[in-house]
């Protein structure tokens, strides 16, 4: 068995290769947390969207999963999770009848509706023909009651589905409705739905950056859970470089293999396990032309405008594109002026495994 697999299906390691499932070991990002629950609590109604962004396996949906459980054990909130792949609206309007604590407040006998096999008894005399009037009538029930709705969203993207749903979204808050909108999303799809002139209400969301975890707080773990001296348990922790995904993958193999440093062994199935469930993903979802780009870096770090161009062939003029779309991606960084790094551990040396693949072939 492979180690990713043995790991993947050790029931007492405390530590997850699992993507999205809360962990019995993680870094709290209490600032996040408490940002979202204040400013959506907060009577003024300033905000009604947030998007947590980010590269794949840097925790958005760990930290989304972390503040809907803080927002479900509210009284006056109705947290519902809703899939992007489906007609969300249906999936808002269906939840919110099935929901045993607000059924009650729905079920009347002077009004019928039904759709896709769901039936619905509203009180009114005003016929209602489409969802979005449904799930105005129903939210106008609820705010009634002073109760809110928080729809949760995992991976949005610039599909039909969202865009249904953007308008409606936009329409029920313009008309004081109590819905509001936590998701997450991929760097580059938070940028394509922003970048749609139609969506405003993303536009003009509120984005937090899911960035790299505190090598301090890493360290402070591996050393109570795995019982790692000091400077091993830093040591650990710098070659994560922060990386949610990478925390988790070396506290799993350092806890599945008993072993109190990292040695070659460690940094192989390390690598094995980040191109497993992380990188293979993300050169599939990079053009050729980035590819091109990420050969040409000489270094993890400190790679030189000018050495890239040279060493990629990409060409002075698309430099800059190139550049940026990667930064947007989370995949490189500019830590100064016309020198550029890796922002993920062990990437630079995929590339280099990939690129010597390649020139075999």
């Amino acid at each position: 068995m492979k180690s990713y697999e043995r790991i993947l299906n050790e029931d007492m390691n405390p530590f997850t290769l699992t993507f999205g499932v809360l962990p019995e070991q993680f870094i709290k990002r209490d600032e996040i947390k408490d940002k979202v629950l204040r400013i959506f609590n907060s009577s003024r109604n300033e905000q009604n969207v947030f998007i947590l962004t980010g590269v794949r396996g840097s925790g958005k949906t760990v930290m989304l999963n972390n503040i809907k459980k803080e927002f479900e054990d509210l009284d006056d909130w109705i947290v519902l999770n809703v899939n992007p792949e489906l007609n969300i609206l249906e999936g808002i309007a269906a939840k919110l009848y099935e929901r045993g604590a607000i059924k009650k407040y729905f079920v009347k006998p002077s009004f019928n509706f039904s759709f896709k096999g769901f039936g619905f008894s509203l009180e009114g005399d005003t016929p209602i023909k489409d969802i979005e009037t449904l799930l105005e009538k129903m939210l106008s029930i609820i705010k009634g009651k002073g109760k809110r709705v928080l729809v949760t969203i995992d991976e949005i993207a610039n599909t039909k589905n969202i865009k249904i749903f953007s308008h409606t979204f936009k329409n029920l808050t313009n008309d004081g409705m109590p819905i509001y909108l936590l998701a997450t999303g991929l760097n580059e799809n938070v940028y394509s739905l922003q970048n749609d002139k139609t969506l405003t209400f993303i536009y003009r969301a509120r984005k937090i950056e899911i960035g790299p975890l505190n090598l301090s707080a890493i360290s402070r773990s591996y050393m109570n859970v795995l019982g790692l001296k000091e400077d091993v348990a830093y040591r650990c922790a710098t070659l994560t470089e922060g990386y949610a995904s990478a925390y988790q993958i070396l506290g799993a193999i350092l806890f599945d293999t008993g072993k109190k440093d990292i040695d070659d062994d460690v940094i192989s199935e390390f690598d094995d396990i980040l191109e497993t469930i992380n990188y293979e993903k993300l050169w599939e979802d990079i053009s050729m032309k980035e590819k091109q780009f990420l050969n040409g870096f000489q270094s993890r770090k400190d790679n030189k405008a000018s050495l890239i161009i040279e060493k990629s062939g990409i060409s002075k003029d698309s430099y800059s594109k190139y550049r940026d779309r990667l930064i947007k991606r989370g995949v490189i960084k500019s830590d100064s002026y016309g020198y550029l790094s890796f922002a993920l551990p062990r990437l630079f040396e995929f590339v280099q495994r990939k690129k010597l693949f390649d020139s075999l072939f």
